[in-house]
């Protein structure tokens, strides 16, 4: 594995990592708002022995900078790129799950001669409940982001996951608690402006759309919107999977990805 700190947008330092096959097509992970590389752990280590896999915290997450400011979904796929540019990688399939999935839509959109195959999971690209989000970064601002990460959490895993993978859970409360409140708070505000159904019609790039069968309403209505409004994209559910899917089930999120990333 290679560890690097990599200098994004306005020179806020991103804490990113290679490894794997050093000859095998390059894949980027990208994880949710509240989460850190470590979330993709799993997956790494399925993909790693046929695939280079590169995977960085987020700005304000894990062991990157907390930023002064608030982003964008530009800034955000902007650090993206000085990640891949840091490792060398022209071109890359992309796997992004929530936040992560809007970073690569964008990306799609914006640079599309940067990413060979793409994969949405648990994402949206029109979240539209502002109020809700500035609720949760005034919480974290006023309380800390233990209970405000609790909260997401509750709301993401299944109850019959946090109930039997107790390790994890606690794994993924820590790492939304010992996150800053203003680096939360700066992600957060790409998800209160996020409006990217004008540009899912430019996406070229070959596109899975990945949805948990335990995910609500609004976010099965979300994948069905993406893959409606994306060229040739196509959809998969993981029967039982909660927000974090690629998490709670590596082995099946890689079952899934491996062949459309091939290409089969």
């Amino acid at each position: 594995m290679v560890q690097r700190q990599v200098s994004g947008v306005g020179g806020v330092q991103l804490n990113a990592v290679a490894e794997g096959c050093a000859d095998g097509s390059v894949v980027v992970l990208s994880h949710s708002i509240g989460c850190d590389l470590s979330s993709w752990d799993g997956v790494a280590a399925a993909l790693a022995p046929a695939c280079r896999v590169i995977r960085f915290d987020r700005r304000g997450h894990g062991r990157s900078d907390v930023p002064a400011g608030d982003a964008t979904i530009e800034t955000l796929g902007q650090d993206a790129l000085a990640v891949m540019d840091a490792f060398g990688v022209a071109k890359a399939h992309y796997v992004g799950l929530s936040q992560g999935g809007m970073e690569g839509m964008w990306l799609a959109a914006n640079h599309p001669s940067r990413i060979d195959r793409l994969v949405l999971a648990n994402t949206t690209a029109h979240l539209g409940v502002p109020d809700v989000i500035q609720a949760a970064i005034d919480a974290g601002r006023a309380q800390g982001m233990a209970a405000v990460g609790n909260g997401f959490l509750d709301r993401w895993l299944p109850q019959a996951f946090r109930d039997a993978q107790p390790t994890v859970t606690a794994q993924l409360r820590a790492v939304f608690a010992a996150m800053s409140p203003q680096g939360f708070a700066a992600c957060a505000a790409v998800l209160k402006h996020l409006d990217l159904r004008p540009e899912l019609a430019r996406i070229a790039a070959p596109t899975q759309v990945i949805v948990g069968g335990a995910e609500g309403p609004p976010l099965q209505a979300a994948a069905a919107a993406l893959v409606a409004g994306i060229p040739g994209a196509v959809l998969v559910s993981l029967p039982g999977a909660g927000h974090l899917s690629g998490t709670e089930d590596p082995a099946a999120f890689v079952a899934a990805i491996e062949p459309f990333l091939r290409g089969a």
